[in-house]
């Protein structure tokens, strides 16, 4: 999967002390989500086939290895791994009933990162995090 820049610029500013992470993560599940469509948008004819290749990367599991490998590999930047740390301290009141607690909670930290560069108009860096997905395709 790879993605080019979408125009995700924002003027939000918000203070890591004061992040409401259950609404990051909603946003976040957004951007990821609007990511992985745009990058696959060429990749089928039908939209049966693109939904199928979508839900490949579309999902905690997914979504918790590549956190992991950012976190494995070093990738994140403090304020991103701070970002990550607190939010995998984030209890969740619910999560999916065919993924584990681990991998949902792997998945909103991911989200939550990337709603917390979102709002700080850091989309390049989206852009770069999300296209290491190669690279955990590979492994």
């Amino acid at each position: 999967m790879q993605v080019g820049n979408l125009l995700l610029a924002s003027d939000w500013q918000i203070d890591c002390r004061e992040i409401n992470y259950a609404k990051l993560a909603w946003l976040g599940d957004a951007i990821y989500e609007l990511y992985v469509r745009v990058s696959l948008f060429n990749e089928a004819k039908s939209n049966l086939r693109l939904h199928k290749l979508a839900i490949g990367y579309v999902n905690a599991s997914y979504q918790a290895k590549l956190l992991n490998y950012y976190l494995d590999q070093a990738i994140l930047q403090a304020d991103e791994a701070k970002i990550v740390q607190r939010a995998l301290n984030f209890r969740t009141h619910s999560h999916a009933k065919n993924q584990s607690l681990e991998d949902y909670q792997a998945a909103t930290a991911l989200e939550v990162l990337l709603a917390y560069l979102y709002v700080n108009g850091r989309s390049e860096r989206i852009t770069e995090l999300i296209n290491l997905s190669k690279k955990v395709d590979e492994n």
